[in-house]
């Protein structure tokens, strides 16, 4: 009687730790399952975020900061026109600075040796419709008036257009180099931080030397001809 109780009580306690197991393994399967599930959506939410960054929208993942994004599109031609969608945190005033003599290499032009022209306007005029953000468009053109041609450059932000002349063209004529911002997809700056948008700048430049046989080199570092567009926030209103 004895022993029929012992073994009853350890046939009890085998199902029991089988029991265990089950639901063991039961609660591993669905942690896999769970983890599996997370990585997919995780997968899926970055493939969509890459698509729309192809279609030139704005995904702002920190609305503390500065976000643009170029625009693609049959009409894009990085040699003379230039789009980007352009976010900037609420609250803030930015400057659109567009420069056009001296350019340096790195930086920013300097302020007592070139014409900066400045426009500022509100971040909320940049916010437009998010994700899509506003639209900044800027088109290198040539334009004859009275038998003369000159380069200008068009800005438009879908609410106006200036056109503004370009005294130091830089064309596809002279050797010259091109810096597009977020050329190879999004890009965030820091507030406060200015955010180069386009800098074109010769690459080399020939000079006459005093005699007027000879010509020198600039040294690429030097400030050279060109134009260059920049956003500058200005901090809180």
């Amino acid at each position: 009687m004895n022993s029929e109780t012992s073994k009853t009580k350890r046939i009890k306690g085998l199902r029991f730790s089988l029991g265990q197991l089950l639901g063991f393994m039961l609660l591993i399967a669905l942690l896999i399952s769970n983890l599996l599930l997370v990585q997919r959506v995780r997968d899926s939410e970055r493939e969509l975020t890459q698509l729309r960054r192809e279609q030139g929208k704005l995904v702002v993942d920190d609305p503390g900061q500065m976000n643009i994004i170029p625009v693609p599109g049959p009409q894009l031609d990085w040699r003379s026109n230039w789009s980007w969608r352009v976010y900037a945190p609420p609250g803030t005033k930015i400057d659109i600075c567009f420069c056009n003599r001296l350019i340096p290499a790195d930086g920013l032009p300097d302020e007592k040796a070139n014409y900066i022209w400045r426009n500022s306007v509100d971040a909320e005029d940049f916010i437009g419709s998010l994700p899509n953000g506003k639209l900044l468009s800027v088109s290198l053109v040539k334009k004859s008036k009275n038998g003369t041609t000159k380069s200008y450059l068009d800005f438009t932000d879908g609410d106006s257009i200036l056109s503004y002349p370009l005294e130091h063209d830089v064309d596809a004529t002279r050797a010259s180099t091109t810096e597009v911002a977020a050329d190879d997809g999004q890009k965030t700056s820091e507030l406060g931080k200015p955010l180069v948008l386009l800098r074109r700048r010769l690459s080399i430049q020939e000079e006459p030397m005093p005699d007027g046989t000879t010509s020198e080199r600039i040294p690429f570092q030097q400030p050279l001809e060109g134009f260059m567009l920049w956003l500058e926030p200005r901090g809180k209103r």
